[in-house]
């Protein structure tokens, strides 16, 4: 048992409890807030004491409880304040930090991580001592690998929420960003993408095919969950792939041109059978020559790159040549030829006459086109310009050809599906940080799969941050929330007009008062059980 400057109050609720020492007839009323002095925490069934002065000035030692029971004269109360000379926003907006217990760590290893990472993602953000206490933020915050939802990051938001032992299980890009607001969104992303790599595992393994079969399912399977990879002219994201798609209306995937006996196609996938990544390789006489890695997770990519380095393949940013004399399967349609965009340069190809497109520095067919059916150079379909591989974007909704800076008026990269999507599929939505609420653009799909709710107030908010108000029928955004309280029983949304305290010092609606016999007390606005008052 230790004394501590914490602020608490007492709060009379049972007179015939009162201990002897505190004189009957006393002016000490019922149900009135006392500021506790001395306070004396670490008692017996979560018990507090301090002293207590009345309006006469008379001081007496009292001992309480958080929740009332029988034989008890008094519950006590958290008193939560801000330290106004605290110069962390973030700490500051937490709580009185200084009042707990902040040594001991729930998850030594992620807060050793995150002390790392925080401090190598802007190398100016350690100069601000006074301002970004980074390591107290950790401590007070206590985030830790969820048990219960793999992937995420649990913690207290507020010191009320650690006072009473409620942790919330967040996304680790939105945790980061309640933690570190300071950081930039961009590494917060990257911070996640090393988060995953660092503490959570996913089951790959290596395939290699060289049917059309294998071609297809490495080039438009079912994708596994992206993370934000680093490209390089050798890396690509998986999701970003202009021939990810599945081409029905062609009679064939283009990849399956591959399918010529020239070609291999490694690929991994994960546990539940879905693409994590995948290389086309040249298999001439004297070596592999594979073109770039496109993949979900900075893993997935490694793997297939530890593949080929074990089968001794040249693996460079510049392999111009490397595929020069390689067929491809010519399946005429429309004019023109069922074939994939080519990644290595040269991108031309001839028809030989006998079955096969083949690779050449200068032929007459143009293989950087990403419509699946090889034609001349796209000129972009807003300003006319003509296109290359490295800028050509098509857009699924117009079915148009763009080059990059006039696709990306028109579109975005959502974070919820990884894709790019059009605005005209896009909503706003909402969410919280310490520093107030800000909003991002996703595909409207995050309404549909229940990760974005429309509130009372007409404004998309990520579902983890409303609240539902069973009365109302309707989702409480939090900036709608000053109108609003939890019922200490039922811990229903309840509104601000419902609200009732009890002499125990609950605050419940007042259809539940009613419910178990609670009348109002007009004269000091508490509700009491017993007779009408």
């Amino acid at each position: 048992m230790r004394s501590r400057n914490m602020p608490f109050e007492a709060i009379m609720i049972n007179p015939d409890a009162l201990p002897d020492y505190i004189m009957v007839g006393t002016d000490i009323r019922r149900g009135k807030p006392y500021t506790m002095d001395r306070v004396s925490t670490g008692h017996d069934e979560g018990a507090v004491s301090g002293v207590i002065t009345l309006d006469n000035g008379d001081s007496y030692h009292v001992l309480g409880f958080a929740k009332p029971s029988d034989g008890q004269a008094f519950i006590v109360k958290r008193v939560y304040t801000t330290d106004e000379n605290e110069l962390d926003p973030v700490l500051k907006a937490w709580g009185r930090y200084g009042d707990i217990e902040v040594w001991n760590k729930k998850d030594t290893r992620l807060f050793d991580w995150l002390c790392e990472e925080v401090i190598g993602s802007s190398p100016n953000l350690h100069k601000m001592e006074c301002e970004f206490r980074y390591a107290w933020r950790l401590r007070a915050f206590q985030p830790f690998r969820s048990k219960k939802f793999t992937g995420k990051i649990s913690l207290y938001q507020s010191l009320k929420d650690r006072d009473n032992d409620r942790e919330v299980a967040m996304k680790p890009t939105k945790a980061f960003a309640l933690m570190f607001p300071e950081i930039p969104h961009k590494e917060l992303i990257t911070m996640c993408d090393k988060y995953l790599n660092e503490f959570v595992e996913r089951d790959f393994t290596v395939h290699v095919g060289s049917s059309k079969e294998d071609f297809t399912f490495a080039y438009s399977g079912e994708q596994a969950p992206m993370e934000n990879v680093s490209t390089t002219g050798e890396h690509k994201s998986l999701g970003c792939s202009c021939m990810r798609h599945d081409f029905e209306e062609l009679p064939m995937h283009p990849a399956a041109a591959y399918a010529s006996g020239d070609f291999k196609i490694i690929y991994t996938k994960d546990g539940n059978g879905l693409v994590g990544s995948r290389c086309v390789v040249h298999v001439s006489v004297d070596r592999w020559h594979a073109g770039p890695i496109y993949g979900t997770t900075e893993q997935s990519i490694q793997m297939v790159r530890d593949y080929l380095h074990s089968q001794d393949s040249d693996y460079t940013v510049d392999n111009f040549g490397s595929w020069i004399g390689a067929r491809l399967l010519a399946k005429e349609f429309r004019g023109g030829f069922v074939a994939p965009y080519i990644d290595i340069a040269p991108q031309r190809l001839d028809d030989d006459g006998e079955g096969y497109l083949v690779i050449r520095e200068y032929g007459s067919i143009d293989a950087s086109d990403y419509s699946g059916i090889l034609n001349p150079s796209t000129p972009c379909y807003e300003c006319g310009c003509n296109t290359c591989e490295d800028t050509e974007r098509y857009s699924e909704y117009t079915g148009h050809t763009y080059c990059e800076e006039c696709y990306y008026d028109d579109h975005f990269y959502c974070e919820h599906i990884g894709e790019d999507c059009h605005n005209n599929e896009s909503v706003i939505v909402w969410f919280e940080l310490s520093r107030g609420s800000d909003y991002q653009r996703y595909h409207q799909s995050i309404i549909d799969d229940g990760d974005a709710i429309l509130c009372s107030d007409d404004k998309v908010w990520l579902s983890d941050e409303c609240n539902y108000c069973e009365s109302e029928d309707q989702y409480i955004s939090p900036e709608c929330m000053d109108g609003y309280f939890f019922s200490d029983w039922s811990s229903e949304l309840c509104p601000a007009d419902q609200w009732a305290e009890l002499d125990s010092g609950d605050i419940v609606s007042i259809d539940e008062a009613k419910e178990e016999g609670y009348t109002l007390n007009e004269k000091n606005n508490t509700w009491e059980k017993g007779d009408d008052k």
